[in-house]
Protein backbone atom coordinates (compact mmCIF):
# COMPACT_ATOMS: atom_id res chain seq x y z
CA UNK A 1 0.00 0.00 0.00
CA UNK A 2 1.22 3.33 -0.43
CA UNK A 3 3.44 4.53 2.68
CA UNK A 4 1.61 8.18 2.70
CA UNK A 5 -1.88 6.41 3.27
CA UNK A 6 -0.57 5.52 7.24
CA UNK A 7 1.30 8.29 8.27
CA UNK A 8 4.12 7.81 10.80
CA UNK A 9 3.57 10.49 13.73
CA UNK A 10 6.68 11.35 15.79
CA UNK A 11 7.12 13.26 19.00
CA UNK A 12 8.92 16.19 18.45
CA UNK A 13 10.29 18.23 21.51
CA UNK A 14 10.81 22.04 20.76
CA UNK A 15 11.49 24.69 23.22
CA UNK A 16 10.33 21.85 25.96
CA UNK A 17 6.63 21.25 24.58
CA UNK A 18 6.27 18.19 22.97
CA UNK A 19 4.19 18.08 20.20
CA UNK A 20 2.58 15.05 17.34
CA UNK A 21 3.58 15.86 13.92
CA UNK A 22 2.83 13.38 10.95
CA UNK A 23 5.85 12.71 9.17
CA UNK A 24 6.47 13.40 5.73
CA UNK A 25 7.30 10.66 2.45
CA UNK A 26 9.39 13.07 0.44
CA UNK A 27 10.17 12.87 -3.15
CA UNK A 28 13.00 14.68 -4.84
CA UNK A 29 13.05 15.40 -8.44
CA UNK A 30 17.49 14.80 -8.61
CA UNK A 31 17.28 15.22 -11.99
CA UNK A 32 19.18 18.71 -11.65
CA UNK A 33 22.10 16.88 -9.56
CA UNK A 34 24.18 16.71 -12.52
CA UNK A 35 27.07 18.66 -14.17
CA UNK A 36 24.94 20.93 -16.43
CA UNK A 37 23.18 22.17 -13.10
CA UNK A 38 26.59 22.68 -10.87
CA UNK A 39 24.53 25.66 -8.64
CA UNK A 40 21.06 24.00 -8.53
CA UNK A 41 22.90 20.47 -8.63
CA UNK A 42 24.66 21.18 -5.22
CA UNK A 43 21.57 22.98 -3.26
CA UNK A 44 19.55 19.89 -4.20
CA UNK A 45 21.97 17.60 -3.26
CA UNK A 46 22.91 19.22 0.24
CA UNK A 47 19.08 19.14 0.83
CA UNK A 48 18.63 15.57 0.10
CA UNK A 49 21.18 14.73 2.41
CA UNK A 50 19.95 17.08 5.19
CA UNK A 51 16.29 15.01 4.36
CA UNK A 52 17.80 11.84 4.21
CA UNK A 53 18.56 11.85 8.48
CA UNK A 54 15.34 13.92 9.58
CA UNK A 55 13.47 12.68 11.51
CA UNK A 56 10.04 13.83 10.22
CA UNK A 57 10.40 12.30 6.99
CA UNK A 58 9.85 8.63 6.94
CA UNK A 59 10.60 7.69 3.17
CA UNK A 60 13.07 9.66 1.08
CA UNK A 61 12.66 8.90 -2.69
CA UNK A 62 15.07 10.32 -4.96
CA UNK A 63 15.12 10.63 -8.97
CA UNK A 64 17.62 10.76 -10.83
CA UNK A 65 18.63 10.00 -14.59
CA UNK A 66 21.94 7.74 -15.64
CA UNK A 67 22.01 9.20 -19.03
CA UNK A 68 22.76 12.49 -17.56
CA UNK A 69 26.59 13.21 -15.81
CA UNK A 70 26.28 13.55 -12.52
CA UNK A 71 29.81 12.66 -10.63
CA UNK A 72 30.62 15.65 -9.08
CA UNK A 73 27.97 14.99 -6.54
CA UNK A 74 27.61 12.45 -3.85
CA UNK A 75 23.61 11.66 -2.78
CA UNK A 76 22.97 9.76 -0.22
CA UNK A 77 23.14 6.23 0.26
CA UNK A 78 20.45 3.67 -0.57
CA UNK A 79 18.84 2.31 3.14
CA UNK A 80 15.40 1.00 4.20
CA UNK A 81 13.90 4.48 3.94
CA UNK A 82 16.02 6.52 1.24
CA UNK A 83 15.41 5.01 -2.37
CA UNK A 84 17.34 6.02 -5.28
CA UNK A 85 15.37 5.55 -8.85
CA UNK A 86 16.84 5.50 -12.14
CA UNK A 87 15.39 6.95 -15.18
CA UNK A 88 16.37 5.40 -18.36
CA UNK A 89 15.71 7.32 -21.34
CA UNK A 90 16.86 10.86 -22.67
CA UNK A 91 16.82 13.57 -20.10
CA UNK A 92 13.85 15.59 -20.07
CA UNK A 93 11.94 13.82 -22.79
CA UNK A 94 8.72 12.36 -23.46
CA UNK A 95 10.08 9.14 -22.47
CA UNK A 96 11.78 10.18 -19.11
CA UNK A 97 8.13 11.75 -18.56
CA UNK A 98 6.18 8.78 -18.59
CA UNK A 99 8.58 6.79 -16.91
CA UNK A 100 8.47 9.38 -14.36
CA UNK A 101 4.35 9.40 -14.15
CA UNK A 102 4.61 5.62 -14.58
CA UNK A 103 6.99 5.83 -10.86
CA UNK A 104 5.38 8.44 -9.03
CA UNK A 105 1.94 6.39 -9.25
CA UNK A 106 3.56 3.47 -7.72
CA UNK A 107 5.55 4.92 -4.52
CA UNK A 108 2.60 7.58 -4.13
CA UNK A 109 4.54 10.20 -2.39
CA UNK A 110 3.26 13.11 0.24
CA UNK A 111 5.03 15.59 -1.68
CA UNK A 112 7.40 15.65 -4.46
CA UNK A 113 9.80 18.84 -4.21
CA UNK A 114 11.06 20.40 -7.64
CA UNK A 115 14.06 22.39 -7.50
CA UNK A 116 13.38 23.98 -11.10
CA UNK A 117 10.95 24.88 -13.50
CA UNK A 118 10.41 21.86 -15.59
CA UNK A 119 7.83 20.03 -13.21
CA UNK A 120 7.67 16.11 -12.70
CA UNK A 121 4.18 14.88 -13.56
CA UNK A 122 1.45 15.52 -11.53
CA UNK A 123 -0.44 12.64 -9.52
CA UNK A 124 -3.04 13.59 -7.00
CA UNK A 125 -3.14 13.25 -3.52
CA UNK A 126 1.10 14.13 -3.93
CA UNK A 127 1.38 17.62 -3.72
CA UNK A 128 3.88 19.51 -5.16
CA UNK A 129 6.87 22.36 -4.05
CA UNK A 130 8.35 24.29 -6.83
CA UNK A 131 11.59 26.31 -6.15
CA UNK A 132 11.98 29.30 -8.33
CA UNK A 133 15.69 30.63 -7.46
CA UNK A 134 15.26 33.70 -9.33
CA UNK A 135 14.36 36.03 -12.47
CA UNK A 136 17.78 36.46 -13.69
CA UNK A 137 17.07 35.11 -17.11
CA UNK A 138 14.50 38.39 -17.30
CA UNK A 139 16.78 40.66 -15.32
CA UNK A 140 20.58 40.14 -16.81
CA UNK A 141 20.95 37.89 -20.39
CA UNK A 142 21.70 37.88 -23.47
CA UNK A 143 18.68 35.96 -24.26
CA UNK A 144 16.30 37.42 -27.60
CA UNK A 145 13.21 38.92 -26.61
CA UNK A 146 10.94 35.50 -27.83
CA UNK A 147 13.54 33.21 -25.98
CA UNK A 148 12.40 35.77 -22.42
CA UNK A 149 8.81 35.29 -23.26
CA UNK A 150 9.19 31.50 -24.08
CA UNK A 151 10.97 31.26 -20.31
CA UNK A 152 8.21 33.54 -19.12
CA UNK A 153 5.67 31.49 -20.02
CA UNK A 154 7.37 28.28 -19.07
CA UNK A 155 7.81 29.48 -15.66
CA UNK A 156 4.12 30.58 -14.96
CA UNK A 157 2.79 27.66 -15.95
CA UNK A 158 4.91 26.26 -13.57
CA UNK A 159 3.91 28.11 -10.45
CA UNK A 160 -0.38 27.63 -11.71
CA UNK A 161 0.13 23.90 -11.51
CA UNK A 162 2.35 23.34 -8.15
CA UNK A 163 0.65 23.67 -4.45
CA UNK A 164 3.32 26.00 -3.33
CA UNK A 165 6.44 28.00 -4.35
CA UNK A 166 9.89 29.08 -2.57
CA UNK A 167 12.53 31.02 -3.58
CA UNK A 168 15.61 31.97 -1.66
CA UNK A 169 15.74 35.49 -0.76
CA UNK A 170 13.61 38.19 -0.28
CA UNK A 171 15.06 39.91 -3.41
CA UNK A 172 14.19 36.94 -5.51
CA UNK A 173 10.89 36.99 -4.07
CA UNK A 174 10.51 40.43 -5.42
CA UNK A 175 12.01 39.78 -8.94
CA UNK A 176 9.73 37.12 -9.53
CA UNK A 177 6.55 38.80 -8.50
CA UNK A 178 7.74 41.64 -10.94
CA UNK A 179 8.91 39.86 -14.12
CA UNK A 180 6.60 36.61 -13.66
CA UNK A 181 3.52 38.79 -12.64
CA UNK A 182 3.04 35.99 -9.57
CA UNK A 183 0.58 37.40 -7.14
CA UNK A 184 0.22 34.15 -5.01
CA UNK A 185 2.34 32.97 -1.65
CA UNK A 186 5.98 32.48 -1.80
CA UNK A 187 7.88 31.12 0.48
CA UNK A 188 11.46 32.59 1.31
CA UNK A 189 13.61 29.87 2.50
CA UNK A 190 17.47 30.67 1.87
CA UNK A 191 19.76 28.15 0.41
CA UNK A 192 22.42 26.99 2.90
CA UNK A 193 26.35 25.54 3.43
CA UNK A 194 27.47 21.97 4.18
CA UNK A 195 29.02 21.41 7.33
CA UNK A 196 32.19 20.43 5.87
CA UNK A 197 33.43 23.85 4.71
CA UNK A 198 33.38 25.13 8.40
CA UNK A 199 36.48 22.91 8.93
CA UNK A 200 39.80 23.45 7.63
CA UNK A 201 40.67 20.21 5.21
CA UNK A 202 43.42 18.22 6.89
CA UNK A 203 45.55 18.08 4.14
CA UNK A 204 46.41 20.54 1.22
CA UNK A 205 46.66 19.10 -2.73
CA UNK A 206 46.56 22.60 -4.12
CA UNK A 207 50.17 22.46 -5.54
CA UNK A 208 49.27 19.94 -7.87
CA UNK A 209 47.53 22.36 -9.74
CA UNK A 210 49.83 24.68 -9.89
CA UNK A 211 48.15 26.98 -6.85
CA UNK A 212 50.46 28.54 -4.61
CA UNK A 213 49.88 31.34 -1.74
CA UNK A 214 48.82 33.72 -1.39
CA UNK A 215 45.93 33.83 -3.93
CA UNK A 216 42.62 35.22 -4.50
CA UNK A 217 39.81 32.76 -5.20
CA UNK A 218 36.82 33.48 -7.28
CA UNK A 219 34.19 30.82 -7.65
CA UNK A 220 31.75 31.14 -10.72
CA UNK A 221 30.47 29.80 -13.90
CA UNK A 222 30.95 31.91 -17.34
CA UNK A 223 27.41 33.16 -17.56
CA UNK A 224 27.32 36.80 -18.73
CA UNK A 225 25.91 37.57 -15.82
CA UNK A 226 28.63 36.74 -13.55
CA UNK A 227 30.99 39.16 -14.99
CA UNK A 228 34.63 37.45 -14.97
CA UNK A 229 35.42 39.85 -17.73
CA UNK A 230 34.80 42.73 -15.16
CA UNK A 231 36.96 40.41 -12.79
CA UNK A 232 39.71 40.41 -14.56
CA UNK A 233 39.76 44.11 -16.33
CA UNK A 234 40.27 44.99 -12.32
CA UNK A 235 42.36 42.22 -11.01
CA UNK A 236 45.10 42.93 -13.93
CA UNK A 237 45.15 46.58 -12.76
CA UNK A 238 45.24 46.09 -9.94
CA UNK A 239 48.14 43.36 -10.65
CA UNK A 240 50.21 45.78 -12.58
CA UNK A 241 49.93 48.95 -10.91
CA UNK A 242 51.14 46.90 -7.75
CA UNK A 243 48.20 46.97 -6.03
CA UNK A 244 48.29 43.25 -4.44
CA UNK A 245 52.08 41.65 -4.24
CA UNK A 246 53.54 40.57 -7.75
CA UNK A 247 53.89 36.75 -6.49
CA UNK A 248 49.77 36.91 -5.99
CA UNK A 249 47.71 34.24 -8.46
CA UNK A 250 43.95 34.50 -9.36
CA UNK A 251 42.44 31.24 -9.12
CA UNK A 252 38.73 30.90 -10.70
CA UNK A 253 36.51 27.74 -10.28
CA UNK A 254 33.23 26.99 -11.61
CA UNK A 255 31.36 25.30 -14.47
CA UNK A 256 32.48 26.45 -18.01
CA UNK A 257 29.93 26.36 -20.92
CA UNK A 258 32.25 26.25 -23.81
CA UNK A 259 29.55 27.95 -25.83
CA UNK A 260 30.66 30.83 -24.06
CA UNK A 261 33.05 33.19 -23.67
CA UNK A 262 36.61 32.30 -21.56
CA UNK A 263 38.07 35.55 -21.00
CA UNK A 264 40.61 34.32 -18.58
CA UNK A 265 42.36 32.79 -22.01
CA UNK A 266 42.67 35.99 -23.41
CA UNK A 267 45.99 37.43 -24.79
CA UNK A 268 45.83 40.30 -22.85
CA UNK A 269 46.04 38.63 -19.93
CA UNK A 270 48.56 36.54 -20.39
CA UNK A 271 50.91 38.30 -17.93
CA UNK A 272 48.77 37.47 -15.05
CA UNK A 273 49.33 34.93 -13.10
CA UNK A 274 45.55 33.23 -13.02
CA UNK A 275 44.75 29.39 -12.96
CA UNK A 276 41.38 27.99 -13.80
CA UNK A 277 39.77 24.92 -12.32
CA UNK A 278 36.58 23.49 -14.22
CA UNK A 279 33.99 21.59 -12.38
CA UNK A 280 35.86 20.90 -8.57
CA UNK A 281 34.92 19.18 -6.67
CA UNK A 282 33.47 20.12 -2.93
CA UNK A 283 37.08 18.32 -1.12
CA UNK A 284 38.84 20.74 -3.75
CA UNK A 285 36.60 23.39 -3.42
CA UNK A 286 36.80 23.59 0.51
CA UNK A 287 40.77 23.57 0.10
CA UNK A 288 40.44 26.62 -2.26
CA UNK A 289 38.15 28.54 0.37
CA UNK A 290 40.18 28.09 3.39
CA UNK A 291 43.65 28.71 1.81
CA UNK A 292 42.67 31.89 -0.21
CA UNK A 293 43.93 34.92 0.63
CA UNK A 294 40.56 36.61 -0.20
CA UNK A 295 37.45 36.06 -1.98
CA UNK A 296 35.72 37.97 -4.71
CA UNK A 297 32.24 37.63 -6.25
CA UNK A 298 32.03 39.63 -9.16
CA UNK A 299 28.26 38.66 -10.58
CA UNK A 300 26.02 41.35 -11.00
CA UNK A 301 22.90 39.66 -10.31
CA UNK A 302 22.37 36.64 -7.95
CA UNK A 303 18.94 34.94 -6.42
CA UNK A 304 21.38 33.85 -3.40
CA UNK A 305 25.14 33.46 -3.78
CA UNK A 306 25.94 30.56 -2.44
CA UNK A 307 29.83 30.60 -2.93
CA UNK A 308 29.87 33.60 -0.65
CA UNK A 309 28.26 31.34 2.19
CA UNK A 310 30.89 29.09 1.61
CA UNK A 311 33.77 31.34 1.55
CA UNK A 312 32.51 32.78 5.10
CA UNK A 313 32.16 29.47 6.40
CA UNK A 314 36.06 29.17 5.75
CA UNK A 315 36.23 32.19 7.61
CA UNK A 316 37.59 34.29 4.16
CA UNK A 317 37.08 37.43 3.21
CA UNK A 318 34.69 38.31 1.02
CA UNK A 319 34.22 41.28 -1.51
CA UNK A 320 31.02 41.39 -3.70
CA UNK A 321 28.86 43.17 -5.93
CA UNK A 322 26.96 45.56 -4.02
CA UNK A 323 23.46 44.17 -4.77
CA UNK A 324 20.26 43.76 -2.99
CA UNK A 325 20.32 40.14 -2.39
CA UNK A 326 23.73 40.33 -1.04
CA UNK A 327 22.90 42.93 1.07
CA UNK A 328 19.72 41.81 2.66
CA UNK A 329 21.43 38.15 3.12
CA UNK A 330 24.94 39.48 4.62
CA UNK A 331 24.53 43.04 5.87
CA UNK A 332 27.57 44.31 6.98
CA UNK A 333 29.23 40.73 6.96
CA UNK A 334 30.92 40.91 3.97
CA UNK A 335 32.43 44.01 1.48
CA UNK A 336 31.15 46.03 -1.05
CA UNK A 337 31.65 47.63 -4.62
CA UNK A 338 30.39 48.55 -7.72
CA UNK A 339 32.20 45.61 -9.86
CA UNK A 340 31.28 47.80 -13.07
CA UNK A 341 34.26 50.18 -12.23
CA UNK A 342 37.09 47.91 -12.54
CA UNK A 343 39.21 51.05 -10.99
CA UNK A 344 37.05 51.11 -7.83
CA UNK A 345 37.42 47.23 -7.46
CA UNK A 346 41.18 47.70 -8.18
CA UNK A 347 41.30 49.58 -5.13
CA UNK A 348 38.96 47.61 -3.16
CA UNK A 349 40.87 44.51 -3.67
CA UNK A 350 44.20 46.52 -2.82
CA UNK A 351 42.70 47.46 0.53
CA UNK A 352 41.40 44.55 1.64
CA UNK A 353 44.73 42.59 0.53
CA UNK A 354 46.53 44.52 2.66
CA UNK A 355 44.24 46.31 5.59
CA UNK A 356 44.46 43.99 8.34
CA UNK A 357 42.43 45.60 10.73
CA UNK A 358 39.52 45.16 7.59
CA UNK A 359 40.40 41.90 7.34
CA UNK A 360 40.36 41.11 10.85
CA UNK A 361 37.22 42.20 11.33
CA UNK A 362 35.57 40.46 8.34
CA UNK A 363 37.54 36.87 9.66
CA UNK A 364 35.83 37.67 13.19
CA UNK A 365 32.30 37.76 12.31
CA UNK A 366 32.10 35.26 9.16
CA UNK A 367 31.87 31.80 10.37
CA UNK A 368 29.31 32.69 13.08
CA UNK A 369 26.84 34.42 10.27
CA UNK A 370 27.17 31.53 7.95
CA UNK A 371 26.43 29.43 10.55
CA UNK A 372 22.37 30.94 10.57
CA UNK A 373 22.86 29.21 7.52
CA UNK A 374 23.62 25.10 8.02
CA UNK A 375 21.65 22.73 5.85
CA UNK A 376 20.14 21.63 8.51
CA UNK A 377 18.31 24.47 9.56
CA UNK A 378 17.09 25.08 5.83
CA UNK A 379 15.65 21.47 5.93
CA UNK A 380 13.69 22.05 8.98
CA UNK A 381 12.09 25.25 7.19
CA UNK A 382 11.36 22.86 3.94
CA UNK A 383 9.35 20.18 6.29
CA UNK A 384 7.30 23.07 8.51
CA UNK A 385 6.12 25.25 5.18
CA UNK A 386 5.20 21.31 4.20
CA UNK A 387 3.30 20.90 6.83
CA UNK A 388 1.42 24.26 6.46
CA UNK A 389 1.17 24.48 2.96
CA UNK A 390 -2.25 25.64 1.76
CA UNK A 391 -3.82 22.92 0.12
CA UNK A 392 -5.17 24.60 -3.02
CA UNK A 393 -2.88 25.64 -5.71
CA UNK A 394 -2.32 29.42 -6.57
CA UNK A 395 -2.98 30.36 -10.20
CA UNK A 396 -2.88 33.95 -9.85
CA UNK A 397 -0.38 34.70 -12.59
CA UNK A 398 -0.26 37.61 -14.08
CA UNK A 399 -0.67 37.85 -18.02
Amino acid sequence: KPLHRMPARLAISMGGTTMNTSSIHLCVDGRYVINHYPGIGRVTNMLCHAWATHPQIHRLDIIINNHSPHDLFRLPNATPHVQIHSLDAKPFGVAEWWQMQKLLRRISPDWVYAPYFLLPPSHRPTKRMLTIHDAIPLEHTSKSWIQQQVIKQIVRSSMARVDCVTTVSAHAALQIQHHYGYRGPIQVIHNGVADAFFDRPPTYQLAKYGISQPFGLCVSSNQPHKNLPGLLEAWALAYRTGLIPPDSQLVIAGHTDTRRATPWCEQQYADIPIIHLSDPADELLNQLYHSAHLFVLPSLAEGFGLPVIEALAAQNVVLCHDYPTLRQLHGEVVYYTDMQKPQQVAHELGELWHNHTLRRKAIQRAQAHAYTFRWESIANQYIAHMHHAPTSRCTDVGA
